[in-house]
């Protein structure tokens, strides 16, 4: 029972220690068009998920941009992807991710100045004016190993709980 017990939380910490070094981050997208919009955008929301390698990723630097990966964004029914703007990146300051920095055909999404909560959507059509802006939403995608570590650790604790009650009650008697 103590060589399982061991066993599991062994392998939950190796699932941890992989995800600390992870290489793929993705993360889902959400805009809302905000009320300083006018017309019949305010209050819809868009969906999306994109996705860097942080293996160059270096936590010095003020200002570092890594390209993406992928991304899926959809706008009005249209989806679009790195083949609409294949220079699109993720954006760092100093390790912190702060947003994308993607520019479609009549929008653009921008990394925010100091952290994640100023990144911003910006609808533009045909190069008019500007019709729509809302916050961007970033939320990570927990990796399969994440998910699989905290199981088998949830799942290990009644083990070691019933192992430890019963070398106290061994030892106290």
């Amino acid at each position: 029972m103590k060589t399982l017990a061991l066993g599991l939380i062994s392998a939950s910490l190796l699932g941890y220690c992989s995800v600390a070094q992870a290489v793929s981050v993705t993360y889902n997208i959400k805009v809302t068009i905000d009320s300083s919009t006018t017309g019949e955008l305010v209050g819809n929301t868009y969906l999306g998920q994109t996705s860097y390698d942080d293996t160059d990723l270096d936590r010095t630097k003020d200002s570092q941009d890594l390209p993406l990966t992928s991304f899926r964004f959809n706008f009005q029914g249209v989806d679009y992807g790195l083949e609409d703007d294949p220079d699109a990146v993720a954006s760092f300051s100093q390790g912190n991710f702060l947003g994308v920095n993607y520019t479609g055909p009549d929008f653009a999404i921008s990394p925010g100045f100091s952290d994640i909560n100023g990144s911003s959507f910006f609808y533009q059509p045909n190069n008019s004016t500007l019709k729509a802006t809302g916050p961007v939403e970033y939320k990570p995608v927990p990796e399969p190993l994440t998910i699989l570590g905290t199981g088998v650790v949830l799942g290990a604790l009644p083990v070691l709980k019933k192992e430890y009650s019963k070398r106290k009650k061994d030892k106290d008697a």
